[in-house]
C-alpha cells in the first residue's frame, strides 16, 4: 500500500511540474509606473462587546491625476458622525469623528500592474497612520519592468469636517 501512494505522488509530480525551458525571456514586462487612484481612512481600536477590534472609516477622497506633471491633488471630507448604537461594527461615533486629522490618517493609492511605490524624503508612508500635513510628500513609482521610475507629488487641497 505504501508503495503505491510513493508511486502515486511520483506520478503526480511528474504531471504537475512545468516543462517550459523556452520563452520565458519573451514575457512582457509591464512598464508602467502609474498612481491610478488615491484614498484616505482613519482608523482606531475600540470595544466590540468586550473585544478591542481595530475599526475602520474611510473617508471621502475626490482626487485628480495629472499623468503629464504627476501629480494627485485631493479633497478630504470627514463623513457625518453616526451614533445608531446598533451594530457597533457600523458606528462613527462623533468622539471618534472629532479627533480625525491630517496628523493621523492611512492613505493607501492604488497603481499600475505590478507596480511598487515608496515614499521619498519625509513623505508618509501607506498603510499605516502617518501624518498627511506637510508640503512635500513625494512619492517613487517604479514599473513591473525596474526600469521605468517616475516620482508623485501628492496634494493635499482641502480637508472638510
Amino acid at each position: 500500500m505504501k508503495t503505491l501512494k510513493y508511486i502515486s505522488a511520483a506520478l503526480l509530480l511528474i504531471l504537475f511540474s512545468s516543462c517550459l525551458k523556452m520563452g520565458l525571456d519573451d514575457i512582457a514586462y509591464f512598464d508602467e509606473a502609474d498612481i491610478t487612484a488615491f484614498n484616505f481612512e482613519y482608523r482606531w481600536m475600540g470595544d466590540n462587546n468586550g473585544n478591542d477590534r481595530l475599526f475602520v472609516q474611510k473617508l471621502n477622497t475626490a482626487y485628480t491625476i495629472d499623468t503629464i506633471a504627476y501629480t494627485i491633488s485631493c479633497d478630504i471630507t470627514v463623513p457625518d458622525a453616526s451614533d445608531t448604537g446598533d451594530e457597533p461594527t457600523d458606528d462613527f461615533p462623533t468622539e471618534i469623528r472629532d479627533m480625525v486629522s491630517l496628523e493621523e490618517l492611512v492613505g493607501y493609492a492604488d497603481l499600475s500592474t505590478a507596480a511598487k511605490i515608496a515614499p521619498i524624503g519625509s513623505a508618509p508612508n501607506l498603510g499605516s497612520m502617518q501624518n498627511f500635513s506637510g508640503n512635500d510628500m513625494q512619492y517613487k513609482v517604479t514599473a513591473a519592468d525596474d526600469k521605468t521610475i517616475k516620482e508623485w507629488t501628492l496634494i493635499i487641497t482641502s480637508f472638510t469636517k
